[in-house]
């Protein structure tokens, strides 16, 4: 075992020499080294006994010799290499690929997940208990166990690495979903049941459609708002108008059964009184389609800006909030091709790097930017360690408050910033946030708590604006 060999990200193993008990028996030391390691190994004490490792000074032989480390790992005593160095060999083999993650897949998302899993058990024995179809609930919830055990290793490992690579795959390939635009919950839920789906909608919608589930058809539950709020005014004659002119045509009469169903969609919103509820939907591949059916015309939910227009004062915006980020102790910001991205707009690793896809320059990208500078800022700790004044901004990771959380409190952290530089209609950021379960309880508790974020960012931006 070479000495100080780097493992992964977190752990970095190091080797003595030969060390002798009283009574003169000879043995080494392979640990991890706590002045090469990244991560509390304490907090994965329950990983590292599952390869053998002990923590060294509570061994009863040797923890009053002199020469032992504060530190976990393996007492290889002499003549036991052959017993002992397979079980290192093995970490090596599991956990120390010094794989790299792909874009968009790292820590938080990792958090993203664990907590999807969570909340995906709930809505599962819900539809199994309540559906009129049958549903294995038992079934799905051990498939997103299993996948949990495959990540709880951490970012670096094969295992956890050929999973994240696995579910950045299913997201590129959802993010073409011609339904509605999906939630994190419900692309995770997609994936624990059928990994191999490509559009995903439900019953009613394919019916209106032409199409009708297979007798063999797999169902998939997925969970939406209970209840919606409609637009009315010019507000949805803007609306209206605008979807009318992306679909090439004059009037709602002339639009398909599909269609009708997307404008709907865009002409409400979820209203955050309701709630959420469970239903169930089929992919394409389990549908039979009838006679006349229709075709599959892309879908145009909105969760985000893609449709206006690139203008000077986005393109200046965006680069006054990379410089206020910069300024504060963000390490990077860095624009990409949006199938490495695995489906989102953007991330912000624990590391102090953002990602963005690289789109054309509006409204919808400038929101981006400044929801994951929010998430910098807010939820990861390279700012607030980069000066003591940014501590009073830090909120705290999604691992001990939730994913839902820290999405809400970006994005609505993002609309704020972007109201006060004369942007007002954002409908967008409201769907994001519904679909991350906000309510009118949670919006007045974030709304306080991010206020002072949202001023911190906005005059940071005015500032970097007038040094141009």
């Amino acid at each position: 075992m070479k000495n100080r060999r780097l493992i992964r990200e977190y752990y970095a193993l190091s080797a003595n020499d030969m060390l002798k008990t009283k009574n003169g028996k000879g043995f080494k030391l392979v640990y991890v080294d706590p002045r090469m390691s990244t991560d509390d190994t304490f907090a994965n004490k329950d990983l590292l006994k599952r390869y053998g490792m002990e923590y060294l000074p509570y061994n009863r032989y040797i923890r009053n010799i002199q020469g032992v480390p504060q530190a976990w790992g393996w007492i290889v005593w002499d003549g036991s290499e052959d017993e002992v160095y397979p079980k290192i060999k093995k970490f090596a083999e599991e956990i120390g690929q010094e794989e790299t993650p792909p874009e968009g897949m790292d820590r938080r998302t990792i958090d993203q997940v664990l907590a999807s899993i969570e909340q995906l058990k709930d809505v599962i024995m819900k539809a199994q208990a309540n559906s009129q179809v049958k549903i294995d609930g038992n079934g799905i919830i051990a498939n997103a166990e299993e996948f949990k055990k495959k990540l709880v290793q951490g970012v670096g490992s094969r295992k956890t690495m050929d999973a994240l690579a696995e579910l950045a795959k299913f997201r590129a390939e959802m993010s073409k979903h011609r339904g509605h635009q999906l939630s994190f919950l419900n692309t995770i839920l997609i994936f624990l049941q059928k990994s191999n789906a490509t559009d995903v909608r439900s019953k009613g919608e394919w019916r209106e459609m032409g199409y009708t589930p297979k007798p063999t058809a797999t169902p998939i539950v997925l969970a939406m708002p209970a209840a919606f709020r409609k637009l009315f005014g010019a507000q949805y004659d803007e609306v209206v108008r605008r979807f009318l002119e992306r679909e090439g045509v004059r009037s709602i009469s002339e639009l398909t059964p599909s269609q009708k169903r997307r404008l709907e969609r865009e002409t409400k919103y979820p209203d955050p009184q309701g709630g959420f509820k469970e239903y169930i939907a089929y992919d394409i591949s389990d549908l039979i389609k009838g006679e006349g059916a229709e075709e599959f015309p892309e879908n145009n939910f909105k969760w985000y800006d893609a449709d206006s227009n690139e203008t000077e004062k986005e393109k200046v915006l965006i680069n006054a909030c990379i410089k206020f980020g910069k300024s504060i102790g963000v390490k990077s910001y860095e624009f990409i091709d949006k199938d490495k991205l695995g489906g989102s707009r953007g991330y912000a690793s624990s590391a102090g790097d953002v990602r963005i896809v690289n789109d054309k320059r509006n409204h919808g990208l400038l929101s981006t930017v400044i929801h994951e500078t929010a998430h910098q800022i807010m939820h990861w700790e390279v700012v607030k360690n980069s000066n003591p004044t940014f501590k009073k901004y830090y909120r705290g990771g999604s691992t001990l408050r939730g994913t839902d959380i820290i999405e809400q409190e970006a994005e609505l952290c993002a609309w704020i910033v972007l109201s006060g530089f004369g942007y007002e209609n954002q409908q967008e950021h409201f769907n994001y946030l519904a679909n991350w379960g906000m309510n009118v309880e949670n919006c007045a508790n974030v709304f306080d708590s991010i206020m002072k974020v949202a001023d911190f960012m906005y005059e940071g931006i005015i500032n970097n604006l007038n040094q141009r």
